[in-house]
C-alpha cells in the first residue's frame, strides 16, 4: 500500500469534513500477559465514548482531548496452570484515549487508545477507523515532532520518510468500525509522549487515502495522571449525543424547507380541477 503525507493534515482534514468534536472511547481488546486471561462475559463492558469534561476558566493551556478511564473487569485464567473451578479474578483496566466524532452525524471518525490491564507486562495501542478501508493494508501511524507539526499547520510539505511510523494490523471489525492493533513497546509509548501529533493513515476500498490528524497534546499527562470519573464521563457523552441529535433535527428541517422552496408552482387551473369540500352534488 502507498501512503503519502505532504501538506497540512489539520487543514486538509478540515476541508473534507464539516466539523468534528473530540471525545474518548473504550476500545475492547485483550492483552497477552503471563497467565492468559479471558474476560468474563458477565463483567461490565468498557465505558462508552464520552465528551471530555469542560475545562475550568484559566485552564486553556491544560486543555486536552485525551482522557484516561479505568474500570474493574473480571478475567478468567486461561493459562496452562488454570483449573476449571478457578474463580474469575478482578483486574483494573485503564485506557488512555482520544476519539473524533463527526459533529453532524455522531459517527466515530477515528479513535486511538492505549490500554493496559493491571499486572500485565504488555500494553496495546489500538486504532479504530470507519468501515470500508482495505483490511490487508492495515493502519499506519505517522508521528510528528513539534517542529514538523508546526510546519504541517502552515501547509508546508512533510515527507512520510521523515516521520516516525508504526504499522498496525486489523484485529476485528464491528458495525461501528474496524480496529487495528500493535503491541505498545516502551519505545512507542515514549514516542507518543514526546511528540506533538500523529496522522492515522489507511486506504479506502476505492483507492483513496484515509487521513486523520490527532494531536498528542495532553497524552503524557493523561497517561500518568489519575483517571476521570466514569459517571461524569458518561453523562457528558449522553449530553454530546443529544446535541448531535438536535443538530440533525435542525438540519433535516432546513433541508425540508429548502426542498419546499424548490417545488414547482401548481398549474393555474389546478384549483378548478379539484372540487371544494363544501361543494354538494346537484339534485337531478
Amino acid at each position: 500500500m502507498t501512503y503519502a503525507v505532504s501538506r497540512s493534515l489539520p487543514k486538509r482534514w478540515g476541508a473534507t469534513r464539516a466539523a468534528f468534536v473530540s471525545a474518548a472511547a473504550g476500545i475492547a481488546f485483550m492483552i497477552a500477559a503471563g497467565p492468559v486471561w479471558a474476560q468474563d462475559k458477565k463483567a461490565a463492558p468498557a465505558a462508552p465514548a464520552a465528551q471530555q469534561p469542560a475545562a475550568k476558566a484559566g485552564d486553556a493551556k491544560k486543555r486536552t482531548q485525551w482522557v484516561k478511564l479505568c474500570d474493574t473487569i473480571k478475567l478468567h485464567n486461561r493459562g496452562k496452570d488454570a483449573k476449571k473451578d478457578d474463580p474469575p479474578v478482578e483486574k483494573q483496566l485503564c485506557s488512555t484515549m482520544f476519539e473524533a466524532i463527526e459533529s453532524n452525524t455522531g459517527q466515530v471518525i477515528v479513535s486511538v487508545g492505549l490500554q493496559q490491564i493491571e499486572g500485565a507486562p504488555k500494553q496495546v495501542l489500538a486504532v479504530m477507523v470507519p468501515l470500508g478501508v482495505v483490511i490487508p493494508g492495515g493502519v499506519k501511524l505517522a508521528v510528528y515532532s513539534a517542529d514538523q507539526w508546526a510546519k504541517a499547520a502552515k501547509n508546508e510539505t512533510i515527507e512520510l520518510k521523515d516521520l516516525k511510523t508504526a504499522d498496525l494490523k486489523f484485529a476485528h471489525c464491528l458495525p461501528v468500525g474496524c480496529t487495528a492493533e500493535i503491541q505498545a513497546t516502551d519505545e512507542l509509548v515514549n514516542l507518543l509522549k514526546s511528540n506533538a501529533g500523529l496522522a492515522v493513515l489507511a486506504i479506502w476500498a476505492n483507492g483513496n487515502q484515509f487521513t486523520v490528524p490527532v494531536s498528542l497534546n495532553g497524552f503524557a499527562d493523561a497517561l500518568t495522571g489519575k483517571p476521570i470519573d466514569n459517571k461524569e464521563y458518561q453523562a457528558n457523552r449522553k449530553q454530546l449525543m443529544m446535541q448531535i441529535r438536535e443538530r440533525q433535527a435542525k438540519l433535516l428541517e432546513k433541508r425540508k424547507a429548502e426542498e419546499m422552496k424548490n417545488l414547482p408552482p401548481p398549474p393555474p387551473d389546478a384549483a378548478k380541477a379539484v372540487p371544494l369540500a363544501t361543494d354538494t352534488p346537484k339534485k337531478k
